[in-house]
């Protein structure tokens, strides 16, 4: 019996993604065209060096209006 153990995924990261902000428990990550997503990751666990691919981003329209808010606005200075 042979088993295949390869990980099917092989877009480990997405380049056009970058992580931008830490904001009340959430990484958040921005894409080429000013998208905004999140992923829910301890601080101790989020550096700027992770590989980001969109199978473990979330879009910030999936938060409360006032959250998206909130994030928008930490994030409005940041390149």
């Amino acid at each position: 019996m042979t088993t295949d153990l390869r990980n099917p995924y092989n877009v480990y990261h997405d380049s056009t993604l970058a992580s931008i902000a830490y904001f009340n428990g959430k990484r958040i990550v921005r894409d080429h065209l000013d998208n905004l997503y999140f992923e829910i990751i301890p601080a101790s666990s989020c550096s700027a060096a992770d590989l980001l691919n969109l199978d473990r981003l979330t879009p910030i329209s999936k938060l409360s209006k006032q959250e998206q808010a909130d994030i928008r606005e930490f994030v409005k200075d940041i390149d």
